[in-house]
C-alpha cells in the first residue's frame, strides 16, 4: 500500500503532507478517503525531538529511532540463517541490495514487508556475514 510506504520512507508530520505525496506518487485522494485510511491502518503520531509530530504506524513506533537511513533494525542468526528486521517497507529494498553487494557470503533472500530471511553459505562464518553486510548497513 502506497500510504505505509510514503509513512516508512518520509517523515510526515500532518495529512496535508501525506495527501501532497500521495498525489506525487499517482495516487490523489480526499482527506476524507485519507482520514479513513488512516484510521484502518491504526496510524498514530508520535513526538520526536524538538517536539515535531510523525505518523507511523502500529508496528514501526519502536523502531523509528533506532533503524539507521535504509530501514535496518536488528539481525539474528541461527545457522546458515538469519532474520533481518526492518522498519515497515523497507525489507524488499535492503533485501536487494544485499543479494548484489554480499553475494560472497549470501545465497539469497526472501523479503517481506518488514522482515529478511537471508540464506548465508555454510563455509562463511558470522563475522564474515556481518564484515559483509557493514559495507550496505549500520551494524549496532
Amino acid at each position: 500500500m502506497v500510504i505505509k510506504r510514503l509513512l516508512a520512507e518520509h517523515t510526515v508530520t500532518s495529512q496535508d503532507e501525506l495527501l501532497s505525496l500521495m498525489e506525487q506518487n499517482g495516487c490523489p485522494m480526499t482527506q476524507s478517503t485519507l482520514s479513513r485510511d488512516l484510521r484502518e491502518l491504526n496510524v498514530s503520531k508520535i513526538v520526536l525531538q524538538g517536539g515535531v509530530y510523525r505518523y507511523v504506524l502500529p508496528q514501526s513506533q519502536q523502531n523509528v529511532a533506532q533503524a539507521d537511513e535504509k530501514g535496518f533494525v536488528s539481525i539474528a542468526f541461527s545457522g546458515n540463517i538469519a532474520v533481518v528486521k526492518t522498519r515497515p517497507g523497507y525489507a524488499s529494498r535492503l533485501a536487494y541490495e544485499i543479494d548484489e553487494k554480499a553475494a560472497d557470503v549470501v545465497i539469497g533472500t526472501v523479503a517481506g514487508e518488514d522482515t529478511i530471511l537471508l540464506v548465508t553459505d555454510e563455509k562463511s562464518t558470522r563475522e564474515q556475514v556481518l564484515n559483509s553486510l557493514s559495507v550496505i548497513i549500520k551494524l549496532k
